[in-house]
C-alpha cells in the first residue's frame, strides 16, 4: 500500500525535544605560498554561522575548493572539495593549496541514537578526517573516519552509528589539499550526512509521534528508496536502517505511534 503526502521540512537549528545544534562553523581558505619568497598569504572564502553554508575558491586549475553544509532539523549534511598545484617558472616556485572545514557543536539531553553516513576521498599529500567526539568529561567517547591515499581516487566508505549518553558533542569534519612536487592530482573530496534519532517515528522532533509524523513517513514509505533524490537527507523514516522505507518500518512506527509520547 502507498501513500501520497506532502511535508515541508524545517532546517533550523533551534532547540527541539532532545536535541539542540549549540553552534556551527563553517570555513573554506586557500593559501598562495612562494618558496622563492618565503611567504604565504591566506585568502578566505568566508566564515560564517549562517544556514545554510555555499562557497567556492577557484584559481583556474592551481588550486580551487568548495563547501556546501547545511544544519538540519536532527543532523546536518556537508559536502566538501579541495585541491592543489605547483605553479611559475622555475618549476615549483609557487603554490596554492585549499582547506575546508565544518565544526557544529550539539547536546542531547537523554541518551539518543546518530547515524554518520558517508564517503571519504584522498589524493596525494592530502588529508580528511571526520571526527565526533564528547567535550569535557564525555572526551573519551570518539567516532572517527579518515580517508585513505589511492589513486586512481578510491572513496572510502563511510558508515558510523552509536548511542550517545546525555551531554555535549562537537562534529568535525577537515579536508586539505595539500601541494606534492611534479603531482598534479592532489586534494580529497568528501560528504556525509549526520542524523540524530529524537525517538523512533518522531521525525519532527517535537517529543510526540502524532499525526505530523505520519504524514511524513508516508510520503517517504511513498519515494521507498533511500538513495531516492527525493528522499529526506538521512532518511529519517527508514527506522531499521535497511536502505528503504517499508514494511518493516511501518510496523515500527504504528508501535511508536499507538506509544504516542517519546520515552
Amino acid at each position: 500500500m502507498k501513500w501520497t503526502a506532502l511535508i515541508a521540512l524545517s532546517l533550523s537549528s533551534a532547540c527541539l525535544a532532545g536535541y539542540t545544534a549549540t553552534a556551527r562553523t563553517s570555513s573554506l581558505r586557500r593559501t598562495n605560498y612562494s618558496w622563492d619568497a618565503a611567504s604565504s598569504t591566506v585568502t578566505l572564502g568566508s566564515t560564517t554561522t549562517m544556514n545554510p553554508f555555499s562557497v567556492g575558491l577557484d584559481l583556474s586549475g592551481a588550486g580551487a575548493g568548495s563547501q556546501v553544509s547545511t544544519l538540519q532539523t536532527l543532523g546536518a549534511t556537508y559536502i566538501g572539495t579541495c585541491t592543489a598545484n605547483n605553479y611559475g617558472v622555475p618549476p615549483h616556485t609557487y603554490g596554492v593549496y585549499t582547506t575546508s572545514s565544518f565544526d557544529l557543536r550539539f547536546t542531547v539531553n537523554k541518551p539518543t541514537v546518530f547515524h554518520i553516513d558517508g564517503s571519504l576521498e584522498q589524493r596525494f599529500n592530502a588529508s580528511c578526517t571526520l571526527l565526533l567526539q564528547g567535550i569535557g568529561s564525555l572526551s573519551s567517547i570518539k567516532y572517527q573516519a579518515a580517508g585513505q591515499l589511492s589513486y586512481p581516487p578510491a572513496p572510502v566508505a563511510v558508515h558510523l552509528t552509536g548511542t550517545l549518553p546525555a551531554g555535549s558533542y562537537r562534529l568535525v569534519m577537515s579536508d586539505a589539499g595539500g601541494i606534492s612536487g611534479d603531482i598534479p592530482d592532489t586534494g580529497t573530496s568528501s560528504s556525509f550526512v549526520f542524523t540524530v534519532e529524537s525517538c523512533a517515528g518522531d521525525l519532527n522532533a517535537d517529543a510526540v509521534v502524532d499525526d505530523s509524523d505520519f504524514v511524513a513517513f508516508a510520503a517517504a514509505y511513498d519515494v521507498f528508496d533511500c538513495s531516492d533524490a527525493s528522499m529526506p537527507a538521512g532518511c529519517p523514516s527508514d527506522l531499521t536502517h535497511d536502505g528503504f522505507v517499508d514494511d518493516s518500518d511501518f510496523v515500527a512506527f504504528v508501535t511508536a505511534y499507538d506509544n504516542l509520547l517519546c520515552p
